[in-house]
């Protein structure tokens, strides 16, 4: 009788221990997910509080509506690649007054041009 209540009670210790340790397991998955989707929203440039509080309030719901509905990421600028350039020569000093170079390719360029026609950078 009373090895069968001891075998009870070690029974009940190991589930409550193993319950409490999913417990954080699982709690800090969820931080995790939040974490995550308020920097995804933020890289989406989408409102991240507002959709950080959805899947809080709605919990798996509110996720699966929010990778449904989520923006494409913005695309940054990609760097094509390119053939190594050589070094452009400098003018003399007549003439440039009329042509600018370019801050990425150096090469020579009009002075009212917006982008290299070389390389295609945007020109200050």
């Amino acid at each position: 009788m009373i090895g069968m209540i001891l075998q009870e009670q070690i029974f009940w210790t190991f589930f409550i221990i193993t319950m409490i340790i999913v417990g954080i397991i699982v709690f800090v998955l969820y931080i995790k997910l939040l974490i995550w989707v308020y920097n995804d929203a933020q890289k989406r440039n989408m409102d991240e509080l507002i959709w950080l509080l959805i899947v809080v309030v709605t919990g798996l719901i509110g996720l699966i509506i929010y990778l449904i509905v989520r923006d494409p990421l913005i695309a940054e600028k990609t760097e094509q690649p390119s053939k190594p350039k050589a070094p452009q020569p400098k003018p003399k000093a007549a003439e440039e007054r009329d042509v600018k170079y370019c801050s990425a390719c150096g090469s020579p360029v009009n002075e009212k041009a917006d982008f290299c026609s070389l390389c295609g950078e945007k020109l200050k």
